[in-house]
């Protein structure tokens, strides 16, 4: 069975306990259709990106959710037509995994501006170096000329 992965944004304005039965809801619609859940991560209460009108609200926060889980392709888009019609759920969205790839985003430092190149370094370093050697020359040359007077 391959991994699939859910990212569920639920509504920000649910109570603890509406929260825990929408969970239990989303689970347990993966779990009767044959699905293993392997994990479950809140992601927190964010703003969305844009405004949702879902069943005639309009939302623009919400609560991100991760669920790991492997099931059968055939019932994905079943999957994701019961969490569509659910009034707690505003959007399920799911990937299926690529194996080897974490559950998680890493975070990585990101580096701006151009890809290091090596060669173009060295010529930089070199044209430093000798720009250098040419002034410290001169500077010498300078000192050592015999004042004509």
């Amino acid at each position: 069975m391959p991994t699939y992965q859910m990212c569920l944004i639920l509504k920000s304005v649910l109570s603890r306990t509406e929260l825990h039965q929408a969970l239990r809801r989303s689970c347990e619609t993966i779990l009767q259709r044959q699905g293993l859940i392997r994990s479950l991560e809140n992601m927190g209460h964010k703003p969305l990106p844009n405004r949702i009108k879902k069943h005639g609200e309009i939302h623009v926060k919400g609560r991100y959710f991760l669920i790991n889980y492997e099931s059968s392709p055939s019932i994905q888009a079943d999957i994701q037509e019961y969490l569509q019609r659910d009034l707690d759920v505003l959007t399920p969205s799911i990937i299926l995994q690529k194996e080897g790839t974490s559950h998680s985003p890493e975070f990585v430092p990101c580096i701006f501006g151009e890809l290091p190149n090596p060669e173009h370094e060295k010529r930089i370093w070199r044209s430093k170096i000798l720009r250098h050697l040419k002034l410290s020359r001169k500077n010498k040359d300078d000192t050592n000329v015999p004042n004509p007077s």
